[in-house]
């Protein structure tokens, strides 16, 4: 019986919040833009991705769905740091490509997988800059990072 009562508690907590994530990346609330960086990183603490591509804000009370139309996060930049390039998001969040934070490439996309399933759109600027330092690897095009090559194509014959 306990068991069945704390499924129960659980599923009714699960609520709408309202809130978007669009895929320039930005956040809104019931169609508002937030306007407030404190509040969206504060709620990026929260976000999660489940194995379904559903986002949740999760907290200890509380289990709201979000919806988002591409990715949690978008990339601001991208640089070499020596050997490594690193990735900045939208929430002000630093990722160096690595086995860690892995770049995959999806329907011609590249994203970098990040922390509780989630991921960061690498902006189409930033992904010129990756072509810019792409390689070529066998019939491969990617970058190195992390002493890693990640594939951004095939490469031309």
């Amino acid at each position: 019986m306990k068991d069945h009562v704390t499924k129960d508690i659980k599923k009714s907590a699960e609520e709408e919040f309202e809130i978007k994530i669009l895929r320039d990346g930005t956040w809104l609330h019931q169609g508002s833009p937030i306007k407030r960086m404190a509040l969206v990183k504060l709620f990026a603490t929260v976000l999660s991705k489940d194995e379904d591509g559903q986002h949740w804000l999760k907290t200890p009370v509380e289990k709201g769905r979000i919806d988002v139309e591409d990715s949690a996060y978008v990339s601001t930049s991208v640089k070499r740091d020596g050997s490594d390039i690193r990735v900045t998001s939208n929430i002000d969040k630093s990722y160096k490509i690595s086995k860690e934070f892995p770049l995959i490439v999806r329907d011609a996309v590249p994203y970098l997988e990040v922390e509780k399933n989630l991921e960061v759109r690498i902006a189409r600027t930033h992904y010129y800059d990756l072509v810019k330092w792409a390689e070529k690897n066998k019939d491969e095009i990617g970058i190195k990072s992390d002493g890693l090559f990640f594939r951004l194509g095939k490469a031309e014959a």
